[in-house]
This record gives structure tokens, sequence and C-alpha cells, in this order.
């Protein structure tokens, strides 16, 4: 995935906000494909419709870049992530070198201190989903938790796995990853055939947690076999890959899950940490935007 960077000063007619809205000058944007179809941004509160709200005009803001009814069960027991209704911000940056704008609700905007860069503050809602992937993971304090995957998000877990008290946190991934693994807080590396080095790690006792971002075929068996007693595995790349399993495979209540998001709370929990330096994604961003 690849931030992009705006000018805040480019030239461009921003649009009139509606009832409880607010227009957002987009400063960093990367689009994804996972867990939905969007878009990440963050950027500068050029209007509101609120004059109550006069003052969020200017503030650096991090934007929850998804909504839902509000009214159904769901969203009535902090599971908006799960609402039939959810729908999600797509932004086409115009190619004429103008400047970017956002119309989103006024509840979707997070002021941000000087202390996240706008290319961090774009990956909140990123983060905010590694959260979710630990807390249905958990609890696995002082036990050790895997991450498998090769994308922005696996490295994100690592530090959350941290947080939330693993012993180890362990990197199963391409070779070409494992500095930047080690960066983001991870005890051990290894590639995904390293089956017998794992078991070393564990102790014989296998992980308590995975987080597998690839979900493909050998991800899974690769993940679903260091699984030790009680261990959970949560999925967060659901495709249309067909998996065999047997039923000893969930043998000593080891099960598998998917997870797509987290409660909209995760998104402010999130940014609190990164403001604290608890979460740093400066490793993951690059000096070139690059994730």
């Amino acid at each position: 995935m690849k931030i992009l960077n705006y000018d805040l000063n480019l030239p461009g007619t921003a649009p009139t906000p509606g009832l409880h809205e607010a227009v957002i000058r987009v400063s960093a944007f990367a689009a994804v494909s996972y867990p939905f179809s969007g878009s990440l941004f963050s950027g500068i509160v050029e209007s509101v419709s609120d004059s109550d709200h006069a003052a969020l005009t200017g503030k650096r803001v991090a934007v929850l870049p998804h909504s839902s009814c509000g009214f159904c069960p769901l969203c009535r027991s902090n599971r908006e992530h799960l609402c039939a209704r959810a729908s999600h911000v797509k932004l086409v940056p115009p190619e004429d070198g103008r400047a970017v704008f956002a119309v989103v609700s006024q509840s979707k905007i997070y002021p941000i201190p000087d202390s996240i860069s706008f290319e961090e503050a774009a990956l909140t809602d990123a983060v905010s989903l590694a959260i979710a992937a630990c807390g249905k993971a958990a609890p696995f304090f002082a036990e050790d938790f895997l991450v498998c995957g090769e994308d922005e998000l696996a490295m994100m877990i690592i530090p959350i796995a941290r947080l939330f008290g693993a012993r180890k946190v362990v990197y199963a991934g391409a070779k070409d990853k494992h500095a930047l693994a080690l960066a983001m807080g991870a005890d051990e590396v290894l590639s995904m055939t390293q089956t017998d080095e794992l078991a070393g790690i564990t102790g014989g006792e296998g992980v308590r947690g995975v987080a597998d971002t690839l979900c493909n075929a050998s991800s899974h068996r690769f993940c679903l076999n260091a699984l030790g007693g009680r261990g959970k595995m949560i999925c967060l790349r659901p495709n249309d890959t067909e998996i065999e399993y047997v039923l000893k495979d969930f043998s000593a209540e080891r099960f598998i899950t998917v997870v797509t998001g987290g409660p909209y709370a995760n998104f402010r929990a999130a940014l609190r940490m990164m403001e604290s330096g608890k979460i740093d994604l400066r490793p993951v961003i690059g000096k070139d935007g690059n994730t």
C-alpha cells in the first residue's frame, strides 16, 4: 500500500457540507482493498456545517472512513462494523493536481496532536483493525503469539500483540520482511517452512493466538499446526480459497474465526496509543510513504 501526500495549499473548490457534516482537505491518502474496498485518509478540517463546532475548522484530523445505520441490533451492541448497511468512504483523487476534499459526518473526525503525522493518522483505521484481531484472539497474556503475513497490517499487529501481554511475538513471512518485523517489535522471525524452529521457540506448547493476513492454504496449515491447546486463529483476509480440514485439527479446543473490523471505539483507542508512543508506525510507513 502506498500513501499519497497532498500539498495542503493546492488549489481547488471545496464542497459545501450538509447538516452535521465536515469538509476535509485531504493531506494523506491510501486506497485499500481489505477488509473493505475504500480509502484511508487524514487532513485538515476545511469547514463544518454546525456553528457549535466551528472550532474544528483548521484542525488536523484523522477520519473514521466508514459508517453504519446506528439503529440495528448490531450497531446498538457496539458491533457497528457488522452492520448490513455499513458504508465506506471512497475517494477518487483528481488527476489535474488539484486539492482533494472529502465530506464526512462530524462524528467521524478526530483531532490529532502534532506528534502524529498525517501519514500515521491515515492508517488509524488499519491499526483499529489490528486491535480488533488481538482482542478476538485474547486472552494470551504470558503466552506466545504468531503473526503470519507480509503486508502492513501484519506489521501493525506485532506491537499490539505485545501490548496485549504476549510472552513472545513471532513473525512468519518472507525473508525480506524480517528486518521490518523486528523493527516493529517481533521477538523472533521465521519463514513458514520452519515448523521445528517455531516449536522450539514455544517450548513445544504451541502458540495461544495467531493472526493470519495471508489466508491461503499454506498459511492456514502452518498457522493451524502452530496452535497450542485452546489456541485461536484469526483470519483477516477472508476470500474464496477452499481449504480442507479434519475434525482433529480442532481438538484441544482450537478454533478459527474471521475479523473484518472492530467497534468504532477502537479508532479512538488506536489514536491514543499512537499518541503515547506505544504504537509507532514510522517503520511501516518508511521514508518514501510506502508501507
